[in-house]
């Protein structure tokens, strides 16, 4: 019986896939062209319209805006192409995968304030090298001036969540922080 758990253990590990260690800093060309593609997998909620699939092309727009101009603060200099998940995605040497996973407002809003959660998960792939660095979340509290939410409520929780994702992505290209930090 002693014999067995081990070697049932032993079964175990060899089914697990092994994962090499990324190299750093990331093979990345600032100068070379980046594909973003962009996977919305926000879930919808009755009591906020900004998570309805009707929305979907206004989060892809806002989306991509936040991200050019993030993009661009990191110093990369290529040209920039968007793509929708979902259709055919043309092959690219270096490609940003984005998934959007939450963008909503936060149950800890009240009717004086609204909380906006962002939630992103990023993958770069380069050359053969899959850098997956995680999630990353973006919050914004602000006043509620209106009843009914517009983009511009939206925006500054992806701003946030962008924003840290490309410092993190930063510091593996570069090994250093970004400039201003």
């Amino acid at each position: 019986m002693l014999l067995r758990v081990p070697l049932l253990f032993a079964l175990c590990l060899l089914a697990l896939p092994i994962v090499a260690p990324a190299r750093l800093p990331v093979p990345f060309d600032p100068a070379g062209p980046l594909q973003v593609v962009i996977y919305d997998q926000v879930f919808p909620r009755a009591d906020d319209a900004w998570t309805a699939p009707a929305y979907e092309q206004e989060r892809f727009i806002a989306l991509t805006g936040v991200l050019e101009s993030r993009l661009h603060m990191a110093g990369i200099t290529g040209e920039i192409t968007f793509e929708r998940a979902g259709g055919s995605v043309p092959p690219a040497t270096q490609r940003l995968e984005i998934i959007l996973q939450r963008w909503e407002v936060s149950p800890m809003s009240l009717d004086t304030s609204i909380v906006v959660d962002c939630h992103i998960q990023a993958r770069l792939l380069v050359e053969d090298g899959v850098f997956d660095m995680g999630v990353f979340r973006g919050q914004d509290t602000r006043p509620r001036m209106r009843r009914e939410l517009v983009e511009e409520d939206y925006r500054p929780a992806a701003e946030e969540a962008v924003t840290n994702m490309i410092r993190f992505y930063y510091m593996a290209m570069h090994d250093e922080p970004l400039s201003g930090e």
